[in-house]
C-alpha cells in the first residue's frame, strides 16, 4: 500500500509541468508560472 498524503513532502519538482498550449485547452481561470498552474480567485465586484 502507497505512503499516506499526510506522510509524503511534495518537492516543488515533483509537480508536473505545464505548457502554454496545455493552459489553453483548460476550463476556469487559472495563471500558469513555469509551468506550474495557480487557481485564480473569484472577482466579488
Amino acid at each position: 500500500m502507497g505512503t499516506p498524503m499526510r506522510n509524503r513532502n511534495i518537492e516543488v519538482e515533483d509537480l508536473p509541468r505545464y505548457t502554454v498550449s496545455d493552459w489553453e485547452q483548460w476550463e476556469g481561470k487559472r495563471e500558469l508560472i513555469d509551468g506550474i498552474p495557480f487557481a485564480l480567485s473569484p472577482n466579488n465586484q
